[in-house]
């Protein structure tokens, strides 16, 4: 849980009413996110952890008033899992049912490793049997809850580098398909403002620093999408990240570099993109995006920033004008429904253009979003599902 009082402070600037903060909980890794047809047959529900948050967000509608808070104005956080989960609840049920209980939406990284195949989910619920020397999900449950712990943590054994063994996956219910084929298709909730970002070097620390050579990429590419055929996998290396390392309009001179890249567009930096575009310049709703490039640019960097407290709290900031500046836009969004106030460097609306406000240590401006690229277009079709 990140310390909210930096945030909250900002909320109370030029004598505005200031803000709440909630902090909601939700189970994590095999507590919340099994999934599949043996899972499911044997009575288990997929996809837990987005009930928790449901359920938290309807205890948010009841009991916010009591506190000061608007319940017909929520604003939703998230960073990471956090970000990706609010993409989830902005896709459930492919806008069918169940409205968002927010109004506005931030989604800093918004992340989740795509698990489109049925033997992702089935593996995963093998690999935390047999981690717990158990066979079925009654044994499962009769688990205490330090055994279970025990299991899950064992079940990470089985992941390769940068990935974890548990995550969101479709179960035709709340998740009927992958996010980004749902808002390509339309199939999400409308109404909702967002503010979306990403970092710039999403993957760094996700990437295995022994991918030195080319065929790592086609090695890993295998371990993410299995049941990839071959031609999908060859248009993958070949067109969309080509092994070419002397080409300046490429963003990778290296092989480590190439499949770092591919790993940050496809688990979050694309994620920002389809959201921006199918709630921002597809329809009439305002959608706002920035990009981090504070060095070093890895994923939640810009979480020291968002919640600045000061430089006892918060040491990795490196230019405090650029966190304010940041809390600035982030509370004004949640108390106004855009980032902008006096003072502060204008933030543009994401719109046709693909606009993003570049935070880095040294200045702000405007950039187009480098996620709106033909490889995150090839990724938004899900051609490896």
């Amino acid at each position: 849980m990140t310390n909210p009082l930096g945030l909250l402070d900002r909320s109370f600037d030029n004598d505005a009413e200031g803000a709440v903060w909630i902090g909601l909980q939700y189970r994590l890794g095999a507590f919340g996110f099994l999934q599949g047809d043996s899972f499911e047959s044997a009575g288990g529900v997929s996809n837990v952890g987005f009930y928790d948050q449901r359920k938290a967000l309807e205890w948010v509608q009841q009991y916010a008033s009591l506190f000061g808070g608007d319940p017909s104005r929520v604003t939703v956080m998230g960073e990471s899992a956090g970000g990706g989960s609010i993409l989830h609840h902005l896709t459930a049920y492919g806008g069918e049912q169940d409205a968002p209980l927010f109004q506005q939406a931030i989604l800093q990284s918004p992340a989740y490793v795509p698990r489109p195949y049925k033997s992702q989910a089935e593996d995963s619920f093998s690999v935390l049997l047999e981690a717990a020397n158990i066979s079925t999900l009654a044994d499962l449950v009769e688990l205490d809850t330090y055994d279970l712990q025990v299991a899950n943590k064992l079940s990470q054994n089985s992941d390769f580098y940068g990935t974890f063994q548990f995550g969101p996956a479709p179960d035709g219910s709340f998740v009927p398909e992958l996010p980004e084929k749902l808002l390509t298709s339309g199939q999400y909730h409308k109404g909702v403002k967002v503010m979306v970002a990403h970092n710039t070097f999403e993957a760094q620390k996700y990437t295995d620093p022994a991918a030195n050579n080319s065929s790592a990429f086609d090695t890993y590419m295998k371990l993410y999408f299995p049941e990839a055929n071959v031609s999908t996998m060859v248009d993958l290396s070949t067109n969309i990240y080509p092994a070419v390392y002397n080409d300046t309009s490429l963003p990778w001179s290296t092989p480590f570099e190439r499949l770092m890249t591919a790993v940050g567009e496809f688990t979050f930096v694309c994620h920002a993109y389809f959201i921006g575009e199918a709630l921002g310049a597809q329809n009439d709703n305002d959608a706002y995006s920035y990009l981090f490039s504070v060095p070093p640019g890895t994923h939640t960097l810009d979480v020291n920033y968002s919640y600045y407290l000061n430089s006892t709290w918060s040491t990795l900031v490196v230019n405090v004008t650029t966190a304010q500046y940041m809390q600035g836009y982030l509370i004004n969004f949640a108390e106004a429904g855009q980032p902008n106030r006096p003072g502060q460097p204008e933030f543009p609306v994401y719109g046709d253009s693909h606009l993003d406000l570049n935070l880095n240590q040294t200045f702000i401006d405007v950039l187009t979003d480098p996620a709106a690229s033909s490889r995150c277009d090839w990724w938004r079709q899900a051609p490896y599902a």
